[in-house]
C-alpha cells in the first residue's frame, strides 16, 4: 500500500503536460510575418510566441502558408489559432480574446529627416494642414482611398518599393501613410534608414487595427484557452516585453 500511494504521490507531483497551440501566419509580409530558414519569424510570430511562452502549461508552434490557407487550415482544423484582426467572418470559426495583443498602426506620417518643412509636417493636426503638401500613395490602396481626403494632391507608386524610392531618393513627394514597422524595414532595406523620419498622428481615420489571439471553436479547450491568454495579455509582464519587442521593429 506504501508503493501504491509512493507512486501516486509522484504522479501527481509530475508537471501537467503543455498543450501545443499550434498557430497559422502569412507567408511574405515582411516585417509583420514571413519565414526564415523555415521558421516562422515577423513581429506576428514573435508576439504569439511571446504570448505563449507567458501562458503557463502552453507550448507554441508556428506555420507559414499563404495567408488564404493559413486561415482555411485553422478554420478546417489542421491548425489552432491565429493572430490577427477578428472579422465576422474569422469569428464565424474562431474565439478572440476581447483584448488585442497589438494595433497595426497605419497613424504615421512618414517623410525625410531634411524635409525644409519638416517642422509642419510634425506639427500637422488634421488632414488640412497637409493640402500644400504632396502625399505619395500606392495605387490600388483601399485603407489610403477611404481615409485620405480627395483635397490631398497624390503621387501615385506601383507598390510600396516604389513609394520608399520617390519619396526618400528622389524627394518627389513629401509625406507617406504607413506603419512605423514597414517603414524601417523597407527603408533599412534600400539604404534610407538615415534619411528617415516619422510623426505619429491621431487624425487618421481608422489607422489603428487590433490584432487578438483567435482560436478555433472545434478545439475541445478553446474557451479555457482563451480566458487564459486573456489573463496573459493583461499581465505586466507581457505589456513589458511587448514594447520591448515592438522597440526593436521600430
Amino acid at each position: 500500500m506504501r508503493i501504491l500511494w509512493t507512486v501516486l504521490l509522484a504522479l501527481y507531483l509530475l508537471p501537467a503536460q503543455a498543450e501545443v497551440l499550434k498557430f497559422a501566419f502569412a507567408a511574405n509580409e515582411p516585417p509583420i510575418s514571413t519565414q526564415a530558414g523555415g521558421v516562422a519569424s515577423g513581429l506576428i510570430p514573435e508576439l504569439a510566441e511571446l504570448v505563449v511562452r507567458l501562458t503557463p502549461e502552453l507550448q507554441y508552434q508556428g506555420t507559414v502558408l499563404p495567408w488564404a490557407r493559413a486561415q482555411y487550415d485553422v478554420e478546417r482544423g489542421k491548425l489552432d489559432a491565429l493572430l490577427t484582426y477578428p472579422s465576422d467572418s474569422r469569428k464565424a470559426y474562431a474565439l478572440f480574446t476581447a483584448t488585442p495583443a497589438y494595433h497595426l498602426d497605419f497613424g504615421y506620417l512618414i517623410f525625410h529627416k531634411d524635409h525644409p518643412k519638416r517642422a509642419q509636417l510634425e506639427a500637422a493636426k488634421s488632414f488640412a494642414d497637409l493640402e500644400s503638401f504632396i502625399f505619395v500613395a500606392q495605387q490600388g490602396a483601399e485603407f489610403e482611398e477611404q481615409n485620405v481626403p480627395a483635397s490631398i494632391n497624390r503621387l501615385y507608386a506601383n507598390q510600396l518599393d516604389g513609394v520608399m524610392h520617390l519619396l526618400l531618393k528622389r524627394r518627389d513627394g513629401d509625406f507617406a501613410i504607413m506603419q512605423p514597422e514597414q517603414a524601417v524595414y523597407l527603408a533599412k532595406g534600400f539604404g534610407y534608414a538615415r534619411d528617415l523620419a516619422m510623426q505619429s498622428v491621431d487624425f487618421i481615420p481608422d489607422a489603428k487595427i487590433p490584432f487578438h489571439v483567435g482560436i478555433r471553436r472545434s478545439h475541445p479547450q478553446a474557451a479555457v484557452l482563451i480566458e487564459r491568454i486573456e489573463q496573459t495579455l493583461h499581465s505586466q509582464a507581457f505589456q513589458r516585453e511587448r514594447e520591448a519587442l515592438l522597440q526593436r521593429y521600430r
